[in-house]
């Protein structure tokens, strides 16, 4: 990324965030040799792949084709995370299509590198990328295949640079645009189109007259997220909707045309004002002052400026007290936005709006209340879409979270389902989530020093004639977590550390998050719950957590490992250590997630380890997993090593029952 410091920070539509993106041009519909290359699923040419450069002139020729050809823009868009079993695209007439995530990647070679990630879509091709370790750069690279919807069959595209790094991947008007950065300040990019006569991919790269005049003022490019998602905008898209691109050193800022010229701007407010987005229209960007951050509207046609809401950052994003301003779209002239807000630290109310920029009139379109146990709607799920004049929302439906059709008629909201599945939930199939939280501040300067969010499991009584004393178990857990935080001499209040805590306020600043993330009976006999979240504590990052609890559903009593292996200690040890090899064995050393990639030290160290008294042991339904945590077999960067251990091989039974 790019070293130089913008003051303009760029707002990613709800985070405040710096993006210091770049790229720019349309894409080519027909390529000579000289201009482009083909690629295909030979991979044999993959290590030379990203030498396919072209002259920047004739790059910048080459693009300007596209605009006479390409016009339908944006033709569907993915309505799944990047690693759902099932990928579901719905296009701009709510037409939606439904993918299994496995058979789409199945042509992507296996050893590519780690699990392919969809990145893009068009009507009938959908683009993912591998971080794989290439030994010449000394480094984990991207490399892209594009795979047709309808056969699965995977075209390798092309491999980033060795000293280049593609952050942006846009599919724009017929075209998938790859912008990259090379050597900390020269921006450029690919731009990879289909022929309709053969099929085969064409691919260019240069530097349109855009990314040239950036580049030669040595500016960063101030490009937006596009609303609805954490994609970065490609330039080519900003250039043709808005007429220009915003550019800056972090004291001058200009607009950039889509021929090169430039004229300098000083609409903002300050230095530390947050782009969210702009068209040719508008410019919406955020202000921070006191606590306070206020959302503003700028016209581009004469420079009017109003607000579209002020609200209290909490003096955190996402701790109690906060909203989050997240935009959903500009449509007919009106503003839709929503917020997220909370009262309490951990659970997140949700209200849509509508915003007339011409009169200053705001409407609340729908409020809803966050929902524990229901993780995925928080304010990073980006919770509506606006996909082309049609709106949509995540919404839970039963046990599961879904996208639904909104329809507004006389300030009435009507829901249609879409059948596009986010998640199951699986609590809500066996009982409900209740949550607790806490909040504390310093006695002394008042900095919000700790926030704690967790939830409890309550399981209905037709799964158990023991599901009271179960819920008081669980409840109780609850209990002595949040109980923590009620005990001043816990948290170790000094007066001396105010000075810190007003010089860095985000260093001393702790939270706490569990949440229940699954819950699952096995062999009708016994009750799991999963508990996974993440604690912070100041620095570089924080750490994750993870417990489960087993409960006989028969008898109401919590279960450990104890209660079924009948087996030796060392026995025991002798079994994880060589369960262990076995994980080490499946990885190259590459990708090896254990310190050492030597079965020998491997198995030293998981025999140490382990002791069926003390090893964290997760049940599933056909076997165990034996989980280290990050740092126990293998750096921070590899988070839970997990080893799997068949009930015959643990405990000769083919199940956990009896």
């Amino acid at each position: 990324m790019k070293k130089r410091y913008t003051k303009v920070l760029l707002y990613s539509v709800m985070l405040s965030c710096l993006l210091f993106t770049g790229g720019c041009g349309k894409s080519p519909k027909d390529l000579s040799d000289d201009d482009a290359r083909e690629a295909g699923n030979e991979r044999e040419n993959e290590d030379d792949s990203h030498n396919g450069n072209i002259d920047p002139q004739a790059f910048g020729v080459l693009a300007d084709k596209i605009s006479d050809v390409f016009k339908t823009r944006n033709e569907c868009y993915i309505l799944s995370n990047a690693y759902a079993d099932s990928i579901f695209v719905i296009d701009t007439k709510g037409s939606v299509s439904s993918y299994d995530s496995k058979s789409l990647m199945s042509n992507i070679p296996a050893d590519s590198g780690d699990s392919p990630v969809l990145c893009e879509c068009s009507k009938d091709t959908l683009y993912f990328y591998v971080y794989n370790y290439d030994k010449k750069a000394g480094n984990y690279v991207k490399s892209f295949y594009a795979v047709d919807a309808k056969t699965n069959a995977a075209d390798f595209l092309l491999k980033q640079d060795d000293n280049g790094y593609i952050y942006c991947t846009d599919y724009y008007d017929g075209a998938l645009h790859l912008e990259y950065e090379m050597n900390n300040s020269y921006i450029g990019e690919y731009i990879i189109t289909r022929s309709d006569s053969d099929g085969k991919y064409l691919i260019s790269r240069g530097e349109s007259p855009v990314q040239k005049t950036i580049n030669d003022k040595g500016f960063d490019a101030l490009a937006y997220y596009c609303p609805g998602s954490w994609d970065k905008a490609c330039l080519a898209r900003i250039v043709s909707e808005a007429g220009y691109v915003f550019a800056g050193d972090g004291e001058n800022y200009i607009k950039v045309f889509s021929d090169g010229s430039f004229e300098d701007f000083y609409g903002f407010k300050g230095n530390d004002d947050a782009i969210i987005y702009y068209d040719e229209e508008y410019v919406i960007f955020s202000h921070d002052e006191s606590g306070q951050r206020t959302v503003y509207c700028l016209n581009a046609e004469d420079d009017s400026l109003s607000d579209i809401d002020t609200f209290d950052t909490g003096g955190f994003d996402y701790t109690a007290g906060s909203t989050i301003f997240t935009l959903v779209g500009v449509n007919e002239g009106r503003i839709l936005y929503y917020e997220d807000a909370s009262e309490e630290y951990g659970l997140w109310n949700s209200s849509l709006f509508s915003y007339d920029p011409a009169t200053g009139e705001k409407e609340c379109i729908l409020s809803e209340t966050g929902i524990p146990g229901v993780r995925a709607l928080n304010p990073s799920s980006f919770r509506y879409k606006l996909i082309g004049d049609e709106l949509y929302g995540q919404e839970m439906t039963g046990e599961r979270i879904e996208w639904e059709k909104l329809t507004i008629d006389n300030k009435k909201v009507s829901f249609e389902d879409t059948g596009c599945i986010i998640e199951d939930i699986s609590a809500f199939k066996y009982g409900k989530v209740i949550s607790d939280t806490r909040s504390v501040d310093c006695p002394y300067c008042g900095l919000r020093l700790n926030d704690f969010y967790e939830e409890c499991f309550v399981l209905n009584p037709e799964y158990s004639p023991n599901a009271d004393a179960i819920n008081e178990s669980l409840s109780e857990k609850l209990k002595l977590s949040a109980g923590y935080y009620d005990d001043e001499d816990n948290l170790n209040y000094d007066e001396e550390e105010c000075e810190w805590h007003r010089e860095s306020p985000s260093m001393y600043h702790c939270t706490e998050d569990m949440y229940v993330s699954d819950i699952d009976i096995l062999g009708d006999r016994y009750l799991t719950v999963d508990m996974t979240g993440y604690w912070y504590g100041g620095g570089a990052h924080g750490y994750p957590l993870w417990r489960q609890y087993l409960y006989d559903l028969e008898t109401g009593a919590e279960m450990t490992l104890a209660d079924f292996y009948e087996g030796s200690t060392e026995s025991f040890k002798e079994l994880v250590a060589n369960a262990t090899v076995d994980d080490l064995l499946t990885y190259d050393e590459e990708s090896c997630p254990y310190y050492v990639y030597d079965a020998d030290t491997v198995y030293e160290n998981a025999y140490e380890e382990a002791d069926p008294a003390a090893s964290f042991v997760v049940f599933r339904q056909d076997g165990v997993y034996v989980v280290y945590s990050p740092y126990d077999m293998g750096p921070y960067a590899s988070g839970w090593i997990e080893v799997f251990i068949s009930y015959d091989d643990l405990l000769g039974r083919s199940q956990l029952n009896t």
